[in-house]
């Protein structure tokens, strides 16, 4: 459990109804999007009626300055479950996803997630490369940074169009090709749940649709996923059961 702020204390989390859709504007009562009532126990878990805890998030808030981006955020999700969190530019998606990841701090709040960041496969725009290293070395050396070895980076490569470039410097692919190089990043260690913040950015339509397949196939074996996104066909899609709108 990572818990932040003063305020971040054990209290009781209330029980909603399932609801598909939340936004930020009733902050006054509650931020939860719950498709199941919270139960007690530890994450990673199996509790009452098969339900494996994952991930849950807990009266998680920031701001930065005195700009505050949202407050109050609860939820907590299983294995086959997907969220699409949706909202306008600065609205805080991907600060967000960053702080389910552990990479940004909340001012409140506590985050729990199984096995902690090796469990975590996260990919977003601004996820550094680089240039000089070739598209296998640097997937050699995140491999390495996570204490794995390097078999699994050219079927991830060739899976996601890039085999024949992947012995090249990483300076001279297009935008697409380096998101795709991200998402490899995020799968390479086959964590249990995806964060991934606009996924499809920059991709063709063949790109879009691996992306579409990869988390298709997560979710049918049992792992569960968090896409942020600003396009309303993809949070139609990935939000038909929860959807979490930001800054509305």
């Amino acid at each position: 459990m990572v818990s932040f702020g003063a305020a971040a204390k054990k209290t009781h989390t209330p029980s909603l109804e399932a609801i598909p859709l939340l936004t930020t504007s009733n902050c006054d009562k509650f931020h939860s999007f719950l498709i199941r009532p919270p139960r007690s126990g530890i994450i990673g878990r199996v509790l009452e009626n098969n339900f494996r805890l994952m991930l849950a998030w807990k009266n998680l808030s920031k701001s930065y300055g005195r700009r505050p981006l949202f407050a109050g955020l609860a939820g907590q999700m299983g294995e086959g479950e997907m969220l699409a969190v949706t909202g306008p530019n600065g609205s805080g998606k991907s600060t967000f996803l960053k702080i389910l990841a552990g990479l940004v701090r909340a001012d409140t709040g506590e985050v729990d997630r199984p096995g902690e960041r090796n469990s975590v496969g996260y990919a977003a725009p601004d996820l550094s490369l680089y240039g000089e290293l070739t598209g296998q070395e640097n997937l050699q050396f995140f491999a390495q940074a996570r204490g794995l070895g390097r078999e699994a980076i050219d079927p991830l490569l060739e899976q996601v169009g890039l085999g024949r470039a992947g012995n090249k410097p990483v300076s001279t692919y297009s935008s697409g090709m380096r998101q795709r190089v991200r998402l490899c990043y995020a799968l390479l260690h086959r964590p249990a749940i995806l964060l991934l913040d606009e996924p499809t950015l920059a991709l063709d339509s063949d790109g879009v649709a691996f992306v579409e397949q990869i988390l298709a196939e997560h979710i049918q074996t049992g792992g569960c996923a968090v896409v942020a996104t600003n396009d309303a066909r993809e949070a139609a899609l990935w939000g038909r059961d929860r959807a979490l709108a930001l800054g509305s």
